[in-house]
């Protein structure tokens, strides 16, 4: 028999301090009321990192870091992100283990393309819960491969579209839309049924997003998300949407 249960969904973590803790200390009420607690693991936890030479921006907390999401009650992390390979396949794959050691579940990356599909199962006041995690965000190379580590893709293209098709205005801005790779499409179809045949509740999370605008929900999002429900998921969470000022600043990194 089901009851009810309250879900907590958080956004990107990362911890990397003398007390980790103390990180979640002003919300840790809040964290404790939930029975069954996500949020994104927004990079690996080592003390050997082998800097990915893709990576424009390097995100490796020190390994002792990584205790504190057991201690403070989190269930489930997801791992597809731009940051979960910074510090190499060894250290993601290890990160992954560690968690799982601890009692935590794990989505979104693995040691193939087919570990990284599939889904995060855990059982809450009897419901059954699938959690499938995958990023349009990252580096190249980060896309993990039948042979290869790393994330589960949904990725898309960028199409610019002339302002005004009848005229040449050079340097104006056009409409830019997306257009999504119909094999992620394909997979992320065959994840949601392929859940929804074991689970009650079938949650998908995306790492997305334009990070240079607040507020903002770009045409992949709302058109993977629609795609997420027709298929059969019962909700969309994305995370990845902080707002970096200074587009200048990233792109010389």
């Amino acid at each position: 028999m089901t009851q009810k249960a309250v879900l907590g969904l958080a956004g990107d973590v990362l911890v990397d301090r003398d007390n980790p803790p103390e990180v979640f200390e002003l919300v840790q009420p809040i964290l404790d009321a939930t029975d069954l607690l996500f949020a994104n693991l927004e990079g690996p936890y080592t003390d050997h990192p082998v800097p990915a030479v893709s990576a424009p921006v390097q995100v490796t907390p020190g390994a002792k870091n990584l205790d504190v999401y057991a201690q403070c009650g989190f269930d489930v992390l997801a791992m597809a992100n731009n940051h979960i390979v910074d510090a190499g396949h060894a250290a993601m794959l290890e990160t992954q283990q560690r968690l799982r050691e601890q009692g935590i579940a794990t989505c979104g990356a693995g040691e193939h393309i087919a570990a990284a599909r599939e889904p995060a199962m855990l059982e809450v006041r009897g419901t059954k819960v699938a959690f499938l995690s995958y990023s349009s965000i990252f580096p190249n190379g980060y896309e993990a491969r039948s042979n290869m580590p790393g994330v589960a893709p949904v990725r898309a293209r960028n199409l610019y579209l002339e302002p005004a098709p009848n005229y040449h205005i050079p340097g104006t801005p056009g409409e830019l839309i997306t257009v999504p790779y119909e094999e992620d499409m394909a997979a992320l179809g065959e994840d949601i049924a392929g859940a929804r045949q074991r689970a009650d509740l079938v949650i998908t999370t995306f790492h997305w997003g334009d990070f240079l605008r607040p507020f903002h929900l770009t045409d992949h999002e709302t058109r993977t998300a629609r795609f997420c429900i027709d298929a059969g998921a019962d909700m969309v969470v994305g995370h990845h949407h902080h707002v970096l000022r200074g587009m200048e600043w990233y792109l010389s990194l």
